[in-house]
C-alpha cells in the first residue's frame, strides 16, 4: 500500500471513530433525557425498550470506535515502516 492510500485510509479511520464517539455522547444524552422523561411514559415497557433501543445502538457506535481505533493504529505502524523503508532505500 502507497503512503498516499495510507493516509487516505488513516484520515478516514480517523474520521470514522470521530462520528462513532459523537454518536456514543449523543446516545447517552437521549438515555438521560429519556431517564427524566420517564415519568411522563405510563408503560414502563415502552421505557424499557427504548432503553434497550438506545443501549444497542450505543454498543455498536463504541465497537465502531474501537475498531476504528485498531485500524488507524495498524496503519500508522504500517506507514512508520514505509517510511523507514524508503529513507532505509535512500541511504
Amino acid at each position: 500500500m502507497s503512503l498516499i492510500t495510507n493516509l487516505m485510509y488513516s484520515q478516514m479511520a480517523t474520521s470514522r471513530k470521530n462520528d462513532a464517539e459523537y454518536s456514543v455522547q449523543s446516545l447517552r444524552q437521549s438515555k438521560m433525557d429519556l431517564a427524566r422523561d420517564s415519568v411522563s411514559f405510563g408503560n414502563t415497557n415502552k421505557v424499557f425498550a427504548a432503553d434497550k433501543k438506545l443501549t444497542m445502538a450505543s454498543l455498536q457506535n463504541q465497537f465502531i470506535a474501537k475498531y476504528m481505533e485498531a485500524w488507524q493504529e495498524s496503519l500508522d505502524k504500517k506507514k512508520n515502516k514505509d517510511i523507514e523503508k524508503q529513507f532505509n532505500t535512500f541511504a
